[in-house]
């Protein structure tokens, strides 16, 4: 797909690649059942890349992520990954982007849904929970209005998961300042040279917030961590990239875990026009979920004070800047914009290297 937006920086590209097909025969079959993978945003300087990978990791116990869960998405001819976390017994968060390929028309019956192992859930002997129902957040597209794109999706289960199995994660709803440690993990590749594949157990990394003057060059988006979305400055080569979308970025306060914000993105070195995404001085991305708390209590029916971790100093002001009292489930397939953009379809990858990547551009005029 080819979109433009208003801007008034540099042209530059940028790729989102949550639905990378894990296994296409040929280019036509990166494109069938999945045209978009995820987004290219653009901004000024450097390329920015929506799912990502933990590169420079450690390894994790799923026992230290419990409310960690592995999502398989199937296309006519593709299959998409993304991470999801358990909010409550029934419910989990993860990316809308996860289940677009060009509307969320997406059936419960092609997804599913695994807790409780490190292993991620494509493995065949890894027990999977059906889906009941996906709600994505309205008015999401992929066209570049506003911060869309990062916005979340839940999952409503068949079943309630078991608390041996896996337990659900308390919302953060404090200050996001630059002096926190974070940490997130995921299934994403775990080093350059292993292009997209999946890393067949988890990982996890340690970050801190940033308000590097980088954060909004890179992504005009973003407005400060307490808004919609969060940045981090990569340190030592570690690195959300490539199937880590969806994952969590996790606060520990008295040895309890309290869910930040969902993995996005990853820009190139925001100091260089060269190097590879994920490298130091690259920005990390994630959306920041206590902005979507109104809607989610709104969708799940759950109390807002069951959600957050009510204990917590809350920021200043309500949490409404992108929140909707009307979701848009996955029995409504069309996504509708009153944007004027243009949007066009890509029919074949821009190179070799992206054969097995559908790709979304967003061009900046």
């Amino acid at each position: 797909m080819l979109f433009s937006v208003k801007q008034s920086v540099l042209k530059a590209i940028v790729t989102t690649l949550a639905f990378s097909s894990l296994s296409p025969a040929s280019a036509a079959d990166a494109f069938c059942g999945s045209r978009l993978a995820t987004n290219k945003l653009v901004n000024s300087t450097a390329n920015f890349q929506n799912n990502a990978r933990i590169i420079g990791g450690e390894p994790a116990k799923i026992e230290e992520f419990p409310y960690m869960g592995g999502i398989v998405v199937r296309f006519s001819c593709s299959t998409g990954f993304c991470a999801g976390l358990l909010i409550s017994d029934k419910f989990m968060v993860t990316l809308s982007v996860c289940f677009y390929d060009g509307s969320f028309d997406r059936k419960p019956s092609d997804i599913s849904v695994t807790f409780g192992t490190d292993i991620n859930g494509l493995e065949t002997d890894v027990q999977s929970y059906n889906v009941k129902k996906y709600y994505a957040f309205p008015d999401f597209s992929p066209s570049g209005e506003s911060n869309e794109v990062t916005r979340i999706a839940l999952i409503e289960l068949s079943q309630p998961v078991p608390k041996d199995v896996a337990t659900p994660v308390r919302i953060y709803s404090g200050k996001v300042t630059d002096d926190m440690m974070l940490t997130t993990a995921g299934w994403g590749t775990t080093s350059i040279d292993r292009g997209y594949e999946l890393s067949r157990t988890l990982n996890k990394i340690t970050v801190s917030p940033s308000s590097s003057k980088y954060c909004e060059l890179e992504f005009e988006f973003w407005t400060g961590n307490d808004g919609p979305i969060i940045c981090t400055v990569v340190k030592d080569n570690k690195s959300v990239y490539y199937r880590d979308s969806g994952g969590p970025l996790v606060y520990t306060n008295n040895g309890t875990n309290l869910l930040v914000g969902l993995t996005f993105g990853v820009t190139t070195p925001s100091n260089s026009n060269e190097g590879e995404f994920g490298e130091n001085g690259s920005l990390n991305y994630f959306t920041h979920l206590y902005n979507y708390v109104d809607w989610i209590a709104n969708v799940t029916g759950i109390d807002k004070s069951i959600l957050l971790d009510e204990k917590q100093p809350k920021l200043s002001g309500d949490s409404t800047n992108v929140n909707s009292t009307n979701p848009q489930d996955s029995s409504s397939s069309t996504v509708n914009s009153s944007s004027s953009k243009s949007i066009s379809f890509l029919s074949k990858p821009i190179t070799p290297l992206l054969l097995a990547i559908p790709l979304l551009v967003l061009s900046l005029l």
